[in-house]
């Protein structure tokens, strides 16, 4: 699966490739997938880690 998300702090996008490894929700309350990202470069690994631990996460 492909992904692109945006970073609302800046607006820059990233884009990445990935294998989706779980997924839990229902149609009503949305779902929660979690995601192996595969062949990152180090500014999108970087990019992503900031969003992951900002506080709109």
């Amino acid at each position: 699966m492909t992904v692109a998300l945006r970073d609302p702090a800046d607006g820059q996008e990233v884009t990445a490739t990935g294998v989706v490894v779980d997924c839990r929700g229902d149609r009503h309350q949305g779902y929660t997938v979690s995601m192996l990202f595969m062949e990152l470069t180090p500014l999108a690994q970087a990019r992503l880690s900031l969003m992951a631990y900002s506080n709109l996460a």
